[in-house]
């Protein structure tokens, strides 16, 4: 990939994540359905549950999880998948936007998770959610994104962590 490529590709992530910031209302932004919400800001369709699973997953359990659900073509759609890290965090920035995820937030009530289901979001968990990206030089850690604070970090794909699939809202 050429360099023109890369900063385009960044710039176009950097772009995202600040639309993620701008203050509109829930209402605005989220156009909740039965089993999806679609982010109008983004473009993305979430499940709208959070944790379909009910429970954390090993990341080679996350994967068979989501093929599942293509299967049974959840909300209508079968391609279903883990989010890119930019992806999920552009719903960490708009809860940050609005006051959350900040000064030791699980003792005030106030996380990311809390937020989100807010927003009419179900099962968002205070625990860490997969994302599609590997981390490190090795093959052993992925990115993953802790729900009360919104920080992201490498974890070790031998953890396990919660599911939220996404897909493109394209179709």
């Amino acid at each position: 990939m050429g360099y023109r490529m890369r900063a385009c590709i960044v710039s176009c992530l950097t772009a995202l994540q600040l639309l993620a910031c701008l203050p509109v209302s829930a209402a605005e932004r989220f156009d909740l359905r039965d089993q999806v919400v679609r982010d109008r800001t983004s473009g993305l369709v979430w499940t709208r549950s959070a944790n379909l699973p009910g429970k954390d997953l090993p990341l080679t359990e996350a994967r068979e999880f989501i093929r599942k659900l293509n299967r049974q073509k959840h909300g209508g759609f079968a391609d279903w998948r883990l989010p890119t890290r930019e992806e999920i965090l552009t719903l960490v920035e708009y809860g940050r936007a609005n006051g959350y995820g900040k000064d030791d937030p699980a003792l005030h009530g106030n996380t990311i998770a809390a937020f989100l289901n807010k927003q009419g979001f179900s099962g968002v968990e205070l625990g860490s959610y997969w994302t599609s990206g590997k981390a490190g030089q090795k093959n052993f850690e992925s990115w993953v994104v802790f729900m009360e604070d919104g920080r992201d970090y490498q974890g070790p794909q031998a953890g396990s962590n919660f599911v939220w699939p996404v897909r493109s809202g394209r179709k």
